[in-house]
């Protein structure tokens, strides 16, 4: 239980303090006028050097908290409290599901494919996820359970491509950098999820990225919506545009409550 805790709680706190950090660098970083990177900015330096303490520490638990072994099976992930993680992968799929709704309407005003073939694939892993967590309810797996995996892994590639595409064009990388980070982290932690169903699970690799999300995501995400209220005074599609990231972040966790099981009933998931 102290375990799970610290899993769970260490990028939660972590990414608050992220957020705010990233806030004010985003009100006091960056030049009104052009929006371009203040030179030198205390804020900025202060957030690298503390990611930078966060990304060693998250390592240093997912290093100390396992042992090197391969696990064969994805039952693992029926190891924790079944009814706290079913309701986090049950409120995660109708997040993404939400999400998806979000980007469909957003392709119907801009009218661009990517937007719309992303829509669809963002539905699509909501309604994975939820199949996911049926399986982990029955504890029954099959090849749709890999299925599941491989379009939650494949719905993280094709996100990482369409934001690049989206923002790349920004001449302040700074803007945007911490965002990308986290969108490869994800991308990362799907995939170390997605091992288990092949036999390949990587238990440290798993809890790093995952914790590593989380904290990407609330710095991320949590940093730009701070800092549109701190500067305007309300959320400006802040939230919508976040669905993607609380959903996935309420995954991660339901994840690590998992994956942070005791090291017996860790070793019976095998």
């Amino acid at each position: 239980m102290k375990k799970t805790a610290i899993f769970i709680v260490s990028p939660l706190v972590l990414g608050i303090i992220g957020a705010l950090l990233r806030a004010f660098e985003f009100v006091y970083g960056f030049e009104e006028d052009t929006g371009l990177a203040v030179f030198g900015s205390s804020y900025r330096i202060a957030l690298y050097i503390f990611a930078a303490v966060c990304l060693a520490a998250f390592l240093f638990l997912a290093l100390s908290g396992f042992s090197k072994r391969v696990v064969k099976s994805p039952r693992i992930f029926c190891r924790s409290e079944k009814k706290t993680a079913l309701l986090l992968y049950t409120l995660s799929s109708f997040l993404m599901i939400s999400a998806g709704v979000v980007l469909f309407i957003g392709f119907i005003n801009n009218a661009l494919l990517s937007r719309a073939i992303l829509a669809m694939l963002t539905v699509i892993s909501g309604c994975c996820i939820l199949a996911l967590a049926k399986c982990f309810k029955s504890e029954t797996f099959s090849s749709a359970s890999a299925l599941y995996a491989l379009v939650l892994i494949f719905w993280s590639c094709f996100f990482v491509i369409i934001f690049f595409q989206e923002n790349g064009v920004d001449p302040s990388v700074q803007a945007y950098m911490y965002d990308l980070f986290c969108c490869i982290a994800i991308m990362f932690a799907l995939y170390s999820f997605g091992r288990f169903f092949f036999e390949r699970g990587s238990l440290r690799m798993l809890s790093f990225f995952s914790m590593l999300s989380v904290f990407l995501m609330l710095t991320a995400r949590g940093g730009r919506i701070i800092a549109s209220f701190m500067t305007s005074g309300r959320i400006e599609n802040g939230m919508l545009d976040s669905l993607p990231y609380i959903s996935l972040a309420l995954f991660f966790i339901a994840v690590l409550s998992s994956v942070t099981a005791t090291e017996k009933r860790a070793q019976d998931g095998e």
